[in-house]
């Protein structure tokens, strides 16, 4: 079988970029017989560690940001049909409008019909007007979710049976358990001073920063020796701002770090470290981190809002995003009680067990055979 990809995430390693080398080394481990033709921006292969899973590459230069989907439109069509594609499979992009290969296209989210003012005008104009003719013009479309699968039918009106859900899977180094010193090291590094919550992600509107800070310091009037880390790049402008301030004005600013961006050994031992991890997001198209939470054996407090609690299930206390009080509740009996903490890490694990890129793969495999 072969099968042409176009990632589009040369410039996003976390997410689109997370799916696509997971995806795409998994389909190999299973079918090395899998004739992959990539087509994307070099440094995407090169930093994904993806040149020996797909040896065949077709280089484009870097189109502006969100703009119009000229390549896959034009020249993709072209290519596919003398390379012999049987599918081309879109990860993060656009599928070609007609072509001679069967086309799937995968939807991360529909963010951008809930958030848009945290958005570029350019690049709400891509997702409303590209994504979706896109979308509806691909043979079939790969949700991550059920509840991303009900926003394609809610704002694009595409038909369900088109729609095929196939969840991500949490990598399996999450699951191995890392040595007390370097995780004691690691807190050295970071400055991290005893217990801590943890929170890991991009630092903006979506993931609802701001009332998790407020959740925050109602804990610290129960727990003042206990600290907030948020892992991740905080949002520049507005939002950016309004943390720092939020943060100044309720005297948290030895309370609450900001390692930034951390090497993957170090998330694996901030989320080992962690007295729980805490992620309030307004908005997920699957939410990832809370299964990387759990396969860490890390009790997690999460949102009762979009494809949360279909990832989570009952192995998580989940709450009202906009309720700092509840958010605070949580923390204090995962703080308090270590028997719910306890029983909280044994159902994560065995919640995040039954996600696996190789069962990712295997479904994905599944779907090509049935789509050609």
């Amino acid at each position: 079988m072969k099968v042409g990809y176009d990632s589009n995430s040369s410039q996003n390693i976390q997410g689109t970029g997370t799916y696509a080398s997971n995806l795409i080394n998994n389909m190999k481990i299973i079918d090395p017989e899998l004739d992959l033709i990539g087509l994307d921006y070099q440094e995407f292969y090169d930093s994904m560690g993806l040149k020996d899973r797909i040896k065949k590459l077709i280089m484009r230069k870097k189109a502006k940001a969100s703009g119009d989907p000229y390549w896959e439109w034009n020249k993709v069509p072209e290519i596919g049909k003398e390379k012999g594609i049987e599918i081309y499979h879109s990860m993060g992009g656009c599928v070609p409008r007609s072509a001679e290969f069967k086309t799937i296209q995968t939807i991360l989210d529909l963010a951008y019909y809930y958030y848009p003012d945290y958005l570029t005008p350019p690049t709400i104009n891509f997702f409303k007007k590209w994504y979706k003719e896109s979308a509806q013009s691909a043979d079939v479309l790969i949700a991550i979710s059920e509840s991303t699968k009900k926003d394609i039918i809610k704002y694009w009106d595409i038909p369900e049976e088109k729609i095929h859900v196939i969840h991500l899977g949490v990598s399996d180094k999450y699951f191995e358990k890392k040595p007390e010193d370097e995780i004691i090291q690691t807190k050295k590094k970071y400055l991290i001073p005893g217990n801590y919550f943890l929170f890991v992600g991009e630092l903006n509107y979506r993931k609802n920063i701001h009332t998790l800070i407020k959740g925050f310091k109602i804990f610290q009037k129960e727990n003042k020796g206990c600290k907030l880390v948020l892992a991740g790049r905080l949002q520049e402008g507005t939002y950016g701002n309004t943390i720092n301030t939020l943060i100044k004005n309720n005297g948290l600013e030895n309370d609450i770090l900001f390692p930034g961006r951390v090497t993957m050994d170090e998330l694996f031992c901030l989320y080992q470290g962690a007295t729980a991890f805490v992620f309030p997001s307004l908005y997920e198209g699957f939410g990832l981190p809370v299964l990387e939470a759990m396969a860490s054996e890390t009790p997690v407090i999460s949102s009762n809002t979009s494809s949360i609690p279909e990832v989570a299930g009952d192995a998580a206390i989940l709450v009202d995003p906009l309720d700092e009080k509840a958010i605070a509740e949580a923390m204090l009996k995962i703080h308090d009680d270590p028997n719910l903490s306890n029983s909280l890490i044994q159902k994560g694990r065995a919640r995040a067990e039954r996600f696996t890129w190789k069962k990712t793969a295997e479904k994905t495999l599944e779907l090509y055979k049935k789509t050609i």
